[in-house]
């Protein structure tokens, strides 16, 4: 079943083992009871129940009681299953239905491959790999990106002077 990225957790917050997480786009549809899978920086996964939230990104889980168990979730990439998500309205999608769609500019030139999101705190940037091995962000605003062709699975952005 396909798993949407959501965001990372960040720090922990309070004693009781909450944690904020950096939630990408509108994920905030998170309720009491809500599966996340949490992919760890050391490549292992652990799965989590929502037990409570405080809007807008601040989670308790089951079994996550105090500060020194959080720390330890610091840095995990949050994903849940699909299933689970509100269907969309057909002009919306989820940032990783567009993850590994090739990037490329007006002149359909190609300058990479979408490898991840993040935020910089004001907006979604697309993670963009070149073919030298360089990564570079893009914010993920209607200004840079021009069109997404689901069909032919690329992204076409306004390629700025001195970002390539």
């Amino acid at each position: 079943m396909k798993q949407i990225f959501l965001g990372t957790v960040g720090k922990s917050f309070g004693i009781k083992g909450a944690v904020c997480i950096s939630l990408l786009g509108n994920s905030s549809t998170a309720t009491i009871n809500s599966e996340f899978t949490l992919h760890m920086p050391d490549g292992s996964q652990k799965q989590v129940i929502v037990k409570d939230f405080l809007l807008p990104n601040r989670f308790f889980f089951e079994g996550i009681t105090n500060k020194n168990d959080a720390d330890k979730l610091k840095a995990a990439k949050v994903y849940t299953q699909a299933s689970n998500l509100p269907k969309l309205n057909d002009d919306e999608y989820y940032l990783s239905e567009i993850e590994n769609f090739l990037v490329v500019d007006e002149e359909k030139n190609s300058l990479g491959t979408i490898v991840a999101f993040s935020s910089n705190g004001y907006q979604d940037l697309l993670e963009i790999k070149n073919n030298k091995g360089d990564v570079f962000y893009v914010p993920l605003v209607k200004e840079l990106v021009v069109s997404i062709d689901f069909d032919k699975q690329f992204v076409v952005i306004k390629a700025l002077e001195g970002w390539f």
